[in-house]
């Protein structure tokens, strides 16, 4: 690790292990439990105390969505693409591998970053390697049953997007619609222009206290810029 003194913009280590230890807290659900509320920081992520939380408030919310999701998929194209007279139990060893992986790093995500976002292709490539592994299936043609399938598909993806959108159009809070279908931005941040000694130009917001960097001009920065020129490189020294 780079001393600070080297490196202008290096990170104290004690400050990595401060931030991976709030990235877990949150991930594990700390800051929205609804039990176990004497629970410390420290006490919540051993011992799997976390574990009844997560379940209650993450795990039934997004994830077990996503499997019954899958699940229904899958028995679509069963019942839609393959009799289920070719459905065979099996063990096909070339797919042992990458299952045994994506087992151990599910694990890995499972005990320090269970967050649904972090892994769902761990989740998505444990389940289509599990069936790998132990099904065999000889699926059969069928043109007519694919484009209905699709066709079903596009309409209800659709249907659920209009709905969220329409629920995000009713919204009363900083987050609603304004200039449907633009993303809302707040007010453009006064910026000054800053110029380096070594003509290196950048901005700053005007009055820092009000606006940061959030929806400047770029490249923006609250700090002094400092550039080092190599040859036909400019090397940024101080960000």
């Amino acid at each position: 690790m780079f001393e600070n003194s080297l490196i202008i913009w290096s990170i104290n280590p004690l400050d990595l292990v401060t931030f991976f230890n709030n990235v877990e807290l949150w991930a594990k659900g700390y800051h929205r439990r609804i039990i176990g509320l004497e629970l410390t920081p420290e006490n919540y992520s051993i011992n799997f105390n976390w574990v009844k939380n997560w379940i209650l408030i993450h795990f039934f919310y997004k994830i077990n969505e996503f499997l019954i999701l899958l699940f229904l998929l899958f028995l679509l194209f069963i019942f839609y693409f393959i009799n289920i007279k070719n459905v065979f139990l099996t063990f096909n060893k070339k797919f042992f591998f990458i299952f045994f992986l994506s087992l151990v790093t599910l694990f890995f995500w499972f005990i320090k970053v269970p967050q649904f976002r972090f892994g769902f292709a761990y989740i998505l490539i444990f389940c289509m390697t599990f069936f790998l592994l132990f099904f065999r299936l000889k699926a059969v043609s069928n043109k007519r049953n694919f484009f209905i399938l699709f066709f079903v598909a596009i309409f209800l993806f659709n249907v659920f997007n209009i709905q969220r959108i329409t629920a995000h159009l009713k919204l009363d809070s900083n987050y609603r619609f304004e200039n449907f279908p633009w993303i809302n931005t707040l007010p453009r941040t006064v910026s000054v222009e800053v110029f380096t000694k070594k003509g290196f130009k950048y901005y700053k917001p005007e009055r820092l206290e009000e606006g940061f960097c959030f929806n400047s001009k770029t490249p923006c920065s609250l700090n002094n810029i400092e550039i080092i020129n190599y040859k036909n490189y400019m090397i940024f020294k101080k960000i």
